[in-house]
């Protein structure tokens, strides 16, 4: 089961600027709270207990290894736009071709690079998630 994650964001929208068009810019924060519907983590005296045969855990009783991880919060960005060119086409100067149009993005997520755990994630118990990740995407549009 997913700890409980919101997000809230803000974007900025414009239309067009000469060439570009669907200009748009994104910030995310995302809050995940520290899983609060875990089983019980085992201590290092029930583990060793339970080589030794002095503990037995209930067979009904769900247990883990670990205690789950504490809550964290992301920082993401995207921004982006679409680009066509102007060029001329028999002598109309500027008109547009619609044959050519190109996306150009930018996302960045973990932009502030918390180190954090997911519960979800099974190597919680040995390593901390990817840091900052950053993509950029080209895209050309087809007809």
């Amino acid at each position: 089961m997913p700890p409980i994650t919101i997000r809230q964001g803000i974007s900025y929208k414009k239309d067009g600027l000469r060439s570009f068009k669907n200009l748009y810019a994104q910030g995310q924060v995302q809050w995940t709270l520290r899983q609060m519907n875990a089983p019980r983590g085992l201590t290092t005296d029930e583990i060793n207990g339970l080589t030794n045969l002095t503990w037995q855990p209930s067979p009904n009783d769900n247990y883990d290894f670990a205690p789950s991880p504490a809550g964290y919060a992301l920082v993401n960005f995207r921004i982006g736009t679409e680009y066509q060119p102007s060029i001329n086409l028999g002598g109309i100067a500027g008109r547009k071709n619609s044959a050519h149009r190109w996306g150009v993005h930018l996302e960045v997520n973990n932009l502030l690079n918390t180190r954090y755990r997911s519960y979800l994630n099974r190597l919680r118990y040995y390593a901390d998630e990817v840091g900052r990740n950053v993509t950029v995407r080209l895209q050309y549009f087809f007809k």
